[in-house]
């Protein structure tokens, strides 16, 4: 589903609460390089999900509504 929605036009993301670095490489032995626009793992100073906070963030530097997003859980 994710090479169909990019292959579309539509930009994907992961956010997860695993530390950043090890979110990346997780996400990166799963799935191609291109499958995703960003993967967001826990940072310093961002509130862990459920708070929207990094998502919120990835729409801020899209530039993108968060009422146009789709999550998928």
């Amino acid at each position: 589903l994710t090479l169909s929605l990019r292959a579309d036009g539509i930009r994907t993301a992961v956010v997860s609460n695993k530390a950043d670095p090890m979110a990346k490489q997780i996400v990166g032995s799963l799935f191609p390089a291109s499958a995703f626009d960003e993967v967001f793992g826990m940072r310093e100073g961002i509130a862990p999900k459920p708070n929207p906070e990094a998502l919120l963030r990835i729409c801020k530097a899209w530039g993108v509504e968060p009422g146009s997003c789709a999550i998928q859980r």
